[in-house]
């Protein structure tokens, strides 16, 4: 789990800098052994928060799609910057 994580924030730390990064995980919607799990998480970097969050029957599954969910977000707004800046040259 920590290294799917560490992966993730590698890639994002080459567009921004994290400076916090929460996780909250609750289970809840039990089925015998299964559980339910809801993920949300929260990264602070210098500029922006970031949010993101998913849920699945699978842990590992919810943890993917909100890592995704973080990363597009932060590349999002990567992206809004650089055409937010090529307009001002432009005028």
């Amino acid at each position: 789990m920590y290294e799917i994580m560490g992966k993730t924030l590698r890639r994002i730390g080459r567009i921004v800098t994290p400076k916090v990064f929460n996780v909250h995980v609750t289970k809840y919607h039990s089925r015998g052994d299964h559980f339910k799990h809801s993920i949300r998480a929260r990264m602070t970097t210098a500029h922006y928060m970031y949010y993101a969050r998913s849920h699945d029957w699978d842990l590992f599954a919810a943890l993917e799609e909100m890592l995704d969910q973080l990363e597009r977000n932060v590349k999002r707004d990567k992206e809004r910057r650089l055409d937010k800046r090529k307009r001002k040259k432009r005028s």
